[in-house]
């Protein structure tokens, strides 16, 4: 089976799940937004020149933690994330959107 037969197959998955469950896209949501920020802060870690090794050492933790936040296995929290993106020498930019958002307010950090 290729990569895109895969897609096809997922995708008829995720739709399934969300028509039987109105709430799943919110999680799915959630968790593709976090991976699109690992993806981009693994990308800058490697523009960088930085090894996974480097990147732990400079946050103070281990190399297995960096691999597990960059790949999505690991629900990192926003203060770890931003240590990621400071030892990579980037930033983390924190936006709230939304009905209950005070007009489109962002934090950053």
């Amino acid at each position: 089976m290729d990569s895109d037969d895969e897609r096809d197959d997922l995708e008829a998955l995720i739709a399934e799940w969300s028509a039987a469950d109105a709430e799943f896209p919110v999680p799915l949501a959630a968790a593709e937004e976090r991976l699109a920020i690992m993806t981009r802060l693994k990308a800058a870690r490697k523009a960088a020149g930085l090894s996974r090794a480097a990147v732990a050492a400079r946050m103070g933790t281990s190399e297995s933690a960096v691999a597990r936040m960059e790949g999505g296995a690991l629900d990192a929290r926003i203060s770890t994330v931003a240590r990621f993106a400071a030892a990579v020498g980037a930033h983390l930019e924190i936006g709230a959107a939304g009905p209950a958002a005070s007009g489109g307010a962002r934090s950053r950090r």
